[in-house]
């Protein structure tokens, strides 16, 4: 059962890099995928523990994080080559 166990947490070692790449490209639908895969491993790993739900908790977190920024200036300089444009 150790082995299993072992392989079972590098296998959410390699969900956590998934997300964090997730994160990195800014791809919701990835980090979504991760996290969920990342709450099931928890579960799994984890049943009837103390930690389980703070654990849960985070993964929850890491799926809400807003990856697109809602800046002012976004889409300002299409904005700008259209007016150009239509000078």
């Amino acid at each position: 059962q150790r082995p299993d166990r072992e392989a079972a947490w590098a296998a959410l070692q390699v969900e956590a890099s998934l997300a964090r790449a997730a994160i990195e490209r800014r791809d919701q639908a990835a980090l979504v995928s991760a996290t969920a895969r990342i709450e099931t491993g928890l579960q799994r790993l984890l049943a009837g523990s103390p930690g389980l739900a703070q654990k849960r908790r985070i993964a929850a977190e890491l799926k809400s994080i807003p990856l697109h920024a809602d800046s002012p200036l976004a889409g300002s300089t299409l904005q700008q080559l259209r007016a150009l444009r239509g000078q």
